[in-house]
């Protein structure tokens, strides 16, 4: 669901900040659903997200690699409309997840101050609005608009929990993110679809 990366020369004006940046998620969701009525469904699942971070960057003591983890759950939830043409509409919410981020940091150059850190999370939720036609017998019609909360990600405050850093923040990442919406349209062609198949 969520993974990215970032990586600059060495010596670049904002390494205090950042050199190499990478975040990965891995996520597994067992779902149900049910038919409630006449073209109309309802799905409902958990996820188990095991999420992974490694930040890099320069500091006063020489470069600092600092690696952590987590694991927690969220849930989500959606909703099927269909017709007997087989246009569908559907609806999907997928909750925030937050986690408790803990690993360790490792300044290179100066090993004394290693320890051990943590750091809180919140991963956004997203909702989105979806729908599928055919448009005769070759053509199919698609669209999606996701709203996205990334203003959830406001500060990120990586602390040093233990060794002679102990309480120090290693890295405020301040991100002050906007909300998104993203639109998709799209289509598909059927070219060799017989154009007496019942749609």
């Amino acid at each position: 669901p969520f993974g990215l990366k970032t990586e600059y020369d060495a010596g670049w004006r904002g390494a205090p900040i950042a050199v190499r940046s990478e975040a990965q998620s891995v996520n597994i969701n067992p779902s149900l659903s049910i038919q409630l009525g006449q073209g109309i469904y309802f799905g409902l699942g958990m996820s188990v997200q095991r999420f992974k971070a490694e930040l890099t960057n320069e500091t006063m003591f020489g470069p600092l690699a600092v690696s952590a983890r987590d694991t927690s759950t969220g849930f989500n939830v959606g909703v099927l409309v269909r017709n007997a043409g087989d246009a569908r509409l559907g609806i999907a919410y997928r909750s925030a997840i937050g986690y408790r981020l803990t690993g360790d940091a490792s300044f290179s150059a100066a090993p004394m101050h290693n320890g051990n850190v943590v750091a809180d999370l919140k991963v956004p939720e997203t909702l989105s609005v979806s729908g599928f036609t055919p448009a005769g017998p070759k053509w199919e019609l698609m669209f999606d608009v996701t709203f996205t909360r990334w203003s959830r990600q406001d500060v990120i405050t990586v602390i040093q929990t233990t060794g002679i850093n102990a309480g120090a923040v290693l890295a405020p990442l301040d991100y002050h993110w906007r909300n998104t919406q993203t639109i998709g349209i799209a289509g598909n062609y059927k070219p060799f679809a017989d154009p007496r198949t019942k749609i």
